[in-house]
């Protein structure tokens, strides 16, 4: 970077041996003579080009070796990456850093919890709601959907915050009373479900059913599948054309069935080769780790913005010791070239960090104006939120059956399964659909399972293109 010109070389022959000080001096004057307007970028390359010239010290002919460059390119992104990688992850969704975000979170799930229970303890004192979610209803064609709510017992009431907002968020749906609900418990004995019988007086019309398989040696992935087995043949029973499997720590946004219904029993009329249709994905990065298409896709992010760098870095001019020694046009165009290698560095490290925070990116340059439906081409990690139509129950029931007989030591948990039966499965003509913004919202901070979460709100996985309205 700092390669003395022939007006530079005359000056030091110049130089008298009782000066050798001052010449010393202006030979290390700063390229800028204002040194409080030196930039972040222009000090590392200052830091590198000292660097280089001590190397070259050490090797004479080491201003013609190309591995020097690499060097200073090297040393000048690993400083700027050290420097904006703290910033970023302390600004990224998921970040422990990020306390502010993770406190914003946990306000919001308080908040539901006491809305639910305020409205549960006025439901107390009036009357029940006897012909909502009616199950004498079944065989209406008003109502194209059903609805299915796993539930067990948490810490947190999360069944009160979903059927509070499935209640009061749809209380202007006209086929409300048309839409048959099952609530299946799955806890193990069912009387130790505390939450569960305030329900029962409130919603008469409700099916409550429980699980059939005891939890007799089964570990928590087996244990899942079943009782996700139990939830689609509820809805087979149920019989309707979609069937809307939610789990219970969900928040419902308002006027939830009016939104599914115009945004997927009207859109896809098609229903033969649909698998699923998923209501809520997470911001956090789609998919799971061990998903090589996901690997490959941060491994070709991280070698264009590096080529990218390269590619700039090498085409910067020399930087002069004295800016008078410049002609204007060379300053402008080193100064272009120094914003295009500034922005590609800038938005290669941004992306960089945002892909290791574990966030996707797409919704910084779009976001849906209106609820609509997209077909899914990789896998996504969650089932909080799924709706199936009636043809695809019976292929997804056999599929789970030849994965849980015989049984295996190692079963998969019911999301990973979900994915390998669409996208993986062969000669399989079944698609995936996902909703954008998503239909609910993940708000269970603290899991069924003692060993998952438990109340750490940064780590609980979110939309953040959901809205309640």
């Amino acid at each position: 970077f700092l390669v003395p010109n022939d007006d530079e070389k005359g000056e030091r022959e110049a130089c008298h041996p009782t000066t050798t000080s001052q010449c010393r001096r202006q030979r290390m004057d700063p390229i800028i003579p204002f040194k409080n307007k030196i930039t972040l970028l222009q000090r590392g390359m200052l830091f590198a080009g000292r660097l280089d010239s001590l190397v070259r010290r050490w090797d004479g002919r080491a201003a013609s070796v190309s591995w020097l460059k690499l060097w200073r390119i090297l040393i000048g992104v690993v400083l700027f990456l050290q420097m904006s990688a703290t910033i970023f992850f302390h600004e990224a969704m998921y970040s422990p850093l990020n306390r502010d975000f993770a406190h914003r979170k946990q306000l919001a799930h308080d908040q539901a919890l006491q809305k639910a229970q305020q409205y549960i303890s006025n439901r107390k004192t009036n009357a029940t709601l006897p012909h909502l979610f009616d199950d004498a209803s079944f065989n209406s064609s008003a109502s194209a959907f059903s609805v299915v709510i796993i539930t067990t017992q948490r810490k947190r009431p999360y069944l009160d915050v979903l059927l509070w907002s499935l209640l009061e968020g749809n209380r202007h749906y006209n086929n409300l009373n048309a839409t048959p609900l099952s609530i299946l418990n799955t806890q193990r004995p069912p009387s130790d479900h505390v939450d569960l019988p305030k329900w029962k007086p409130l919603l008469p019309s409700v099916r409550f059913v429980n699980a059939t398989i005891p939890k007799i040696n089964y570990n928590w992935r087996e244990q899942g599948v079943l009782d996700y087995r139990d939830a689609l043949r509820e809805c087979q029973r149920q019989g309707k054309d979609w069937c809307i499997v939610l789990e219970e720590d969900v928040l419902a946004t308002c006027n939830f069935f009016d939104k599914f219904e115009k945004a997927v029993p009207h859109t896809i009329h098609d229903t033969q080769h649909v698998g699923m249709v998923k209501l809520f994905v997470t911001d956090y990065y789609d998919g799971f780790s061990t998903d090589l298409r996901h690997v490959q896709d941060m491994a070709w992010m991280s070698l264009a913005s590096f080529l990218g760098m390269v590619l700039l870095f090498s085409l910067l001019p020399p930087i002069q010791r004295q800016r008078t020694l410049y002609h204007p046009h060379t300053l402008r165009q080193g100064r272009q070239k120094q914003t295009a290698t500034t922005l590609v560095l800038f938005g290669g490290i941004y992306g960089a960090c945002r892909i290791a925070g574990r966030q996707t990116l797409v919704h910084y340059f779009w976001e849906p104006s209106r609820i609509h439906v997209d077909e899914l081409d990789k896998a996504t990690s969650g089932t909080v939120g799924v709706a199936f139509p009636q043809s695809s129950l019976p292929i997804l029931l056999s599929f789970l059956q030849t994965r849980l007989e015989p049984r295996p030591h190692n079963v998969l948990s019911i999301d990973v399964l979900l994915n390998r039966w669409i996208f993986d499965a062969t000669n399989q003509t079944l698609r995936a659909f996902r909703i954008q913004p998503s239909l609910v919202q993940h708000t269970g901070a603290y899991s069924s399972a003692n060993y998952k979460n438990q109340g750490m709100f940064e780590n609980m996985k979110q939309d953040s293109t959901f809205v309640v309205e």
